[in-house]
């Protein structure tokens, strides 16, 4: 599924996100025209508690083999109540160095391999 995506954030715990899905002809038409960093990645939605949808992100390009999993919840209740799941190797939320378009413009952070 192809997508133009904007995310504004709102504080540290919400961000606004808005996305057009779009068949391969208008994106293709898009992305030659508007400027932008695009990231490739395959999406899996995992099964969640109400109010929450766990998502995977397995990166494909340069950032080939990079897994990343992704929370996102309806209220800060939810996200008070979410306990971190058991294969997660470590919390990245407050670290910009691992934010999807620092990825893309700089690479990987060369402490975290």
């Amino acid at each position: 599924m192809l997508r133009l995506s904007r995310k504004a954030d709102v504080d540290p715990h919400t961000r606004l996100i808005t996305s057009i899905y779009l068949p391969e002809e208008e994106f293709a038409i898009l992305a030659a025209a508007l400027p932008g960093i695009r990231i490739r990645k395959l999406r899996h939605r995992l099964h969640s508690p109400p109010g929450a949808a766990m998502l995977v992100d397995e990166f494909q390009g340069d950032l080939d083999g990079l897994i990343m999993a992704e929370a996102e919840f309806k209220t800060h209740d939810v996200l008070a109540a979410f306990p971190n799941p058991d294969f997660a190797v470590r919390e990245i939320t407050h670290d910009p160095r691992l934010a999807a378009g620092n990825l893309v413009k700089y690479g990987l952070p060369k402490d975290d391999g």
